[in-house]
């Protein structure tokens, strides 16, 4: 098998496809539990950004991440306000929130994402399969954008 670059190829595309496969079977869903013990997933985050899949003039993606961590609560600061979540035992973690603002309406933002931890070669760990939905609350479009991250 032809060895990609360390951040696309870490895992070889057999065993990336297999461990997608294993992820989809499992899910992430009622049956998902918070993990325990957990990766570590807490740093910060460089988020590349695809164009949005919905559009409605909302803002995109920040350009970094940062996640901090305990147990299997995760959390990112994002525009005044604070994403929180969990961790699976899946390693998907999924974050909401709502952006700073004044007024009882306020958008929430969603993040979802599946986390490969790097290997002892020097691999990076990343974020994939990652979906970042803004919704509005005056209007209620959600604009979704797909990324992936890579840890700094």
């Amino acid at each position: 098998m032809r060895r990609m670059g360390r951040s696309a190829g870490m895992w070889g595309a057999g065993r990336l496809w297999a461990l997608a496969g294993a992820v989809a079977a499992g899910g992430c869903g009622p049956a998902d539990a918070p993990c325990g013990p957990c990766p570590d997933v807490s740093g910060r985050w460089t988020v590349q950004a695809q164009a949005p899949i919905t559009a409605c003039g909302g803002p995109p993606p920040q350009a970094s991440l940062e996640l901090t961590q305990v147990a299997a609560t995760v959390t990112a600061p994002l525009d005044g306000g604070t994403l929180s979540g969990t961790l699976f035992d899946s390693n998907r973690f999924s974050l909401h929130g709502t952006l700073a603002g004044s007024g009882e309406q306020r958008d929430s933002v969603r993040v979802r994402a599946l986390y490969l931890p790097g290997l002892s070669d020097g691999g990076m760990a990343q974020l994939v399969e990652g979906s970042w939905t803004w919704t509005s609350a005056a209007t209620g479009c959600a604009e979704a954008w797909r990324f992936t991250a890579q840890r700094q």
